[in-house]
């Protein structure tokens, strides 16, 4: 149970900072906030990580990743380019959904990656070299899927012995580290060593105004930092149950529900035109009300039937998996 708790705190905390940094993009044409630079160096490869450690079962993960994760980004995707008048697109990732598309590309192949020897550092080798590529971008989240495999795997890879071991690690060489990581973070934000679009991983290093080599460097730079503060948070979370473990439950529906929730700020004037401390802190309350609105059991009942009701009109004979 202990396990259960710590990783549904973790959960938690890194849906709550996907939407934090979601809302402050929103005014990123009118200011520039460097907490979301670094945000960005370790939120979604954490998330990719977590991943990769709840696809240990291999037969479910193949069995998971049609209903679980293609059908979903497609109906999804679908709504939002609806909602947002883009058109019916479907190989090509809006926003968020890219995620799901990732995920049942990684689940659908990972019974077939494990057994390809050293198959992690090769991960690491693609994911550099694909920023390379100029077909290396959002169609298909090539790009993203590349780029963030390393993170899925380790995931897979990592053993709860590892967590025993972050556990005992200095709290203070914890905290040295991640402030060390967290300030090259706000350096690059500050001195415009790389836009943020580049740790998206969706763009290629020349896109994103970097030559190759350059690119190369700083996504090492940035894998490690990734790891360094991922490992640092790893050894804060708690193992026992908090105030926000019960949200840990519903990431999916808070991941899928939030976009919406960006649509409208975007659509409105509110909070444009007051200073940064003002929108820090309405960014900070409109984060967790968004993360309570989406984030419980009668919002995940009716997505469930919801879904399970749309997935037996497509499947044969109404099957269930």
């Amino acid at each position: 149970m202990e396990r259960k708790f710590y990783w549904d705190n973790l959960k938690a905390i890194l849906i709550f900072l996907v939407v934090f940094a979601h809302i402050l993009l929103v005014f990123e044409d009118i200011m520039k906030f460097d907490i979301v630079m670094v945000i960005y160096l370790f939120h979604m490869p954490l998330f990719c990580f977590m991943s990769g450690y709840f696809s240990k079962n291999l037969e479910k993960s193949q069995d998971t990743a049609l209903k679980g994760f293609l059908f979903v980004y497609l109906i999804f995707n679908l709504i939002y380019g609806a909602v947002t008048k883009r058109g019916v697109m479907i190989f090509t990732p809006l926003f968020t959904h890219w995620y799901l598309l990732t995920m049942f590309f990684w689940k659908i192949s990972l019974k077939d990656l494990v057994k390809i020897k050293f198959i992690l550092p090769i991960s690491v080798l693609l994911a550099l070299f694909s920023g390379t590529l100029p077909e290396m971008e959002r169609f298909l989240s090539a790009g993203r899927t590349i780029g963030f495999l390393p993170f899925f795997l380790a995931g897979y890879f990592f053993k709860d012995t590892y967590k025993d071991k972050l556990k005992k690690v200095p709290l203070s060489i914890c905290i040295i580290l991640f402030l060390l990581v967290a300030g090259f973070g706000v350096l690059a934000s500050r001195k415009d060593l790389f836009p943020l679009r580049f740790l998206y991983f969706s763009y290629p290093y020349r896109e994103c105004d970097l030559t190759d080599l350059y690119g190369i460097v700083m996504r090492i730079i940035c894998f490690l930092g990734s790891f360094i503060i991922s490992g640092c948070l790893l050894r804060f979370i708690p193992d026992k149950k908090t105030i926000f473990t019960s949200l840990g439950k519903y990431t999916l529906l808070i991941y899928l529900g939030h976009p919406y929730v960006i649509l409208l700020l975007e659509k409105t004037a509110f909070l444009r035109g007051l200073g940064k401390p003002v929108i820090l802190f309405a960014a900070f309350v409109i984060s967790a009300l968004t993360l309570i609105l989406f984030g419980n059991r009668y919002v995940s009942e009716v997505y469930n039937k919801g879904m399970n009701r749309a997935w037996k009109l497509v499947s044969v004979n109404g099957e269930k998996k």
